[in-house]
């Protein structure tokens, strides 16, 4: 009974740290594809700007409000990239926590 009391934890423990392995995997590939999306989101933002800038360059004709125009999407462009920024410090940050 013994013999087989040992090989029933070892087979518990085994499938436990199979469960942990799987889980593992899940979390990686979750983050993967968080990190894909996001990607994706920052480049469709920055395609927005471009095409709000040239849209605004084209149809506006007075250069005061022309110039005011770009240094709002100026601003907005460097807000997003601070924020680009963060969200990527605590991405790497939490990676290295983990491992």
């Amino acid at each position: 009974m013994d013999k087989n009391s040992s090989w029933d934890e070892i087979s518990r423990e085994i499938n436990n740290l199979k469960n942990k392995i799987k889980e593992q995997i899940k979390d990686e590939d979750l983050l993967a594809d968080l990190k894909d999306s996001l990607i994706s989101s920052i480049e469709n933002a920055g395609d927005v700007l471009k095409n709000v800038s040239s849209s605004l360059r084209e149809t506006i004709t007075d250069d005061e409000i022309k110039d005011d125009t770009k240094e709002i999407i100026n601003k907005i462009n460097s807000e997003l990239k601070d924020l680009i920024n963060q969200i990527g410090n605590k991405v790497n940050n939490k990676n290295s926590e983990e491992e």
